[in-house]
């Protein structure tokens, strides 16, 4: 419904990516987060969330990418950069 109101608000895109996510949509996820990026490329928690959905698709250099950008733009005590950190370690020790 957001996205429908103002279809450029970046976070909207964001948080409809991960409501993909968790019903287990990993393309339409990855899109979302795309279009969030597109709106709006400092949207540090798309590139998060992005990261999930194409390793979830099986996209394993596209992940690491988006992942690695989140780490590199996010802020040291982000809530979630134990976390890309952690899957990046998982990731490419794949």
């Amino acid at each position: 419904q957001a996205r429908s109101i103002n279809p450029h608000v970046a976070e909207a895109h964001v948080n409809l990516g991960f409501a993909y996510l968790a019903m287990e949509r990993a393309s339409e996820a990855s899109a979302a987060f795309e279009r969030a990026l597109n709106i709006n490329p400092r949207q540090i928690n798309a590139y998060y969330g992005l990261g999930a959905a194409l390793e979830a698709a099986g996209d394993r250099k596209g992940a690491l990418g988006a992942m690695r950008t989140f780490v590199r733009l996010a802020a040291k005590d982000d809530p979630f950069q134990r976390k890309a950190l952690s899957a990046l370690w998982e990731w490419e020790a794949a």
